[in-house]
Formats: C-alpha cells, structure tokens, sequence
C-alpha cells in the first residue's frame, strides 16, 4: 500500500499523512457502500479532478489500485491549450447532463493534473465519493 500512498500523494498534492487518512475514510465508504470503487476529488480553477481507487479486500488488509484520474468540466466549458491536452491524455470521454468527464490513466494523471492547475493550486481540502461498479468497470481495464 505504501506505493499507492505515493502515487497518491504526488497526483493530489496531498501530504502523505492526509493521504492514510483519505484511504482510510475510502475503505470505510467502500465498505459502507459496497462498491469497490472510490473517488477522492479536490478542486483548482473551477474544475473538479478525481483519482479513482479501487479498494480491494484481502485476509486483515486492504490493496488500493490507483486506476487513474477522472476529470470533471462544464459542458460550456471554452476550448483552451490545456483542455486540448487533456483531451489528448484522454483514454475515455463521457458526457453527462452538465459535465464532461475525461479519464485519464495512471502514468499521465500527474502530468494532467500539473496542466489542469497551472494557474491555481489546488485546494488542500478534498472530497470522497462511490462510484458505481457498472461505471467503475468502464475504467478499470
């Protein structure tokens, strides 16, 4: 798990200690909710980016999967140098009724990120949400 930790940490900008507390708050939700996936999302410039987890079980521990970045943009969004390049970085593009969700994979999520927030750092604070596992499976190859 620590290797996750520091993928972790260098995607989200989050310090290792805050990080164990995100995966910890992870599993708890994976396991309240039942679902293997988990995104912890944080915000810069307006725009949502989430790394997507998946939460594993295993005999008294759990293995986190970093599967990638999810991120999330106004349909009436403008055309920019780096949307253009997140767009390129993109493995799967989904529309929704006001956003559009870019999923990014692993190796170039901190690299999306970085370009995504050139401008803005992003805010220390984060969220966690469940994703579904019928929309969790589209990411997970």
């Amino acid at each position: 798990m620590s290797q996750s930790i520091k993928i972790i940490s260098e995607i989200l900008g989050i310090p290792v200690e805050n990080v164990k507390e995100a995966i910890s708050q992870a599993i708890s939700l994976s396991e309240e909710r039942g679902e293997p996936y988990t995104l912890i999302c944080k915000k810069c410039n307006n725009r949502e980016f989430c790394l997507l987890l998946k939460i594993i079980p295993v005999p008294e521990e759990y293995l986190i999967d970093v599967l990638g970045c999810i991120i999330y943009l106004d349909k009436d969004e403008k055309l920019s140098p780096e949307i253009e390049i997140i767009i390129r970085f993109s493995k799967i593009i989904r529309t929704y009724d006001k956003k559009i969700a870019f999923y990014i994979p692993p190796e170039l999520s901190g690299k999306a990120v970085k370009i995504l927030c050139r401008e803005h750092s992003p805010s220390e604070e984060f969220t966690l949400r469940s994703l579904a596992y019928e929309e969790g499976i589209i990411y997970d190859e």
